[in-house]
C-alpha cells in the first residue's frame, strides 16, 4: 500500500484567492484543509519524511532564479478533475 502521506512541491499565490476561492471551496479537497492558491510544480513531490534536505536542495536552485511576472490567462483540464492555468506567453517578463 502507498503511503498516505504525500508532498507537493508548491508556489503559494494568496492574490488568486479572491477569483479561485469559491472554485477551490467546490473542488479541491485539500483547500479544506488549508492548502491556500497556489501553482503545483510538482506532486507527488519527495516522500513526507524526512523531507528537510530535499527542501534545501530545492531552496539552493531556487535562491539562483531571478524573481519574474506572470499573468495566468489561458485554462484547461487534466482529465476531469484538475483545472491547470498557464501563462498567455510561456516566456518570464521582466520584473
Amino acid at each position: 500500500m502507498s503511503d498516505p502521506l504525500r508532498t507537493a512541491l508548491v508556489v503559494e499565490v494568496p492574490e488568486a484567492e479572491p477569483a479561485v476561492g469559491a472554485l477551490r471551496g467546490d473542488l479541491d479537497p485539500f483547500a479544506a484543509l488549508g492548502v491556500p492558491a497556489h501553482l503545483t510544480v510538482l506532486s507527488p513531490f519527495a516522500p513526507a519524511a524526512p523531507v528537510d534536505t530535499v527542501l534545501r536542495s530545492v531552496q539552493a536552485v531556487l535562491d539562483q532564479v531571478t524573481a519574474f511576472d506572470c499573468t495566468l490567462l489561458v485554462t484547461g483540464w487534466f482529465d476531469d478533475r484538475v483545472l491547470w492555468l498557464g501563462p498567455a506567453d510561456p516566456a518570464p517578463s521582466s520584473t
